[in-house]
Formats: C-alpha cells, sequence, structure tokens
C-alpha cells in the first residue's frame, strides 16, 4: 500500500454561561473550524486539546462562566509545538472574551 496523507481541520470552541444566584440564565456555545487543515503523513498522529474557563463576579450574586479550548491535530514528532500554538491561541481568545464580559467593558448599544 502506499503513502497515505490524510488532512485533518483545527476546531475551536468557546462558552459563554450567564449565571444569577446560581441558576443558569443564558447558555452559549460555539464551535467552529480554525485555520488551514493540516496535512498528515500515513503513520500515528494525535490529536491535542487545551482549553480553559474563566468565572467572572459581575456582583449582586450575578457571574459569567467563559470557556475557550481548540483542538488541533499534531505528528507525533510536533506535539510541544502544537501545544504551544495551542496554548498561545487559546489565551489570546480568553483575553478577548473576558474582556468583553467583564464587568468593566462598556455596554452595547
Amino acid at each position: 500500500m502506499g503513502l497515505v496523507i490524510k488532512k485533518k481541520q483545527p476546531v475551536a470552541h468557546t462558552s459563554v454561561v450567564h449565571s444569577e444566584k446560581g441558576q443558569v440564565v443564558t447558555e452559549q456555545t460555539q464551535q467552529e473550524l480554525v485555520g488551514e487543515p493540516v496535512t498528515l503523513m500515513d503513520g500515528p498522529h494525535a490529536s491535542i486539546e487545551v482549553s480553559t474557563s474563566l468565572t467572572i463576579n459581575l456582583g449582586k450574586f450575578n457571574s459569567v462562566k467563559v470557556g475557550v479550548g481548540i483542538t488541533l491535530p499534531a505528528a507525533l514528532n510536533e506535539l510541544d509545538d502544537v501545544f504551544e500554538y495551542g496554548r498561545s491561541w487559546m489565551n489570546q481568545k480568553m483575553e478577548q472574551l473576558a474582556a468583553d464580559v467583564s464587568p468593566d467593558a462598556p455596554a452595547e448599544d
């Protein structure tokens, strides 16, 4: 059998959950394909997922929990580099999402 080439697409996911007095009021989740498909040659490979979440206290028993993560395909000899890329991407997205729901964020019209 000849060389097998596989293409896998990185997938990102985000969630925003707003709670009041311990009860979930709204929950938004989103999943999207990001970047270009990664070409993997025949042989062992892995999927790396990095994710994090942050709960922001809005006061008066209100909070918002923001989560973000990404799943990336990787050849076994590239695991550390792919993990670092995923972690950097995740941190940038978390900063953006947290700023959007921060109690100090400007109100939308």
